[in-house]
């Protein structure tokens, strides 16, 4: 028991929405220097939201490869 009460779902659900903003709020940082605010919000929300989905479709295509990966062939 670690003495957490929160279900894993809830947790994981915090660590994904805290990593989306702390990165839509670096990048936004970053951007700001070279463009107006509001456009670098824009974009930086489109990054971010792009860089993720793209995680995503590579952890699903990882898995899948993984899934029907031979170990026994392995030397």
């Amino acid at each position: 028991m670690t003495g957490i009460d929160w279900p894993v779902f809830n947790i994981m659900l915090l660590a994904i929405i805290n990593g989306i903003l702390t990165s839509i709020l670096l990048e936004t940082v970053i951007l700001a220097r070279q463009m107006p605010l509001n456009l670098a919000l824009k974009t930086a929300a489109g990054m971010s939201l792009i860089s993720m989905v793209a995680m995503e479709e590579l952890k699903v295509t990882f898995c899948v490869h993984n899934a029907t990966f031979d170990f026994q062939r392995m030397p």
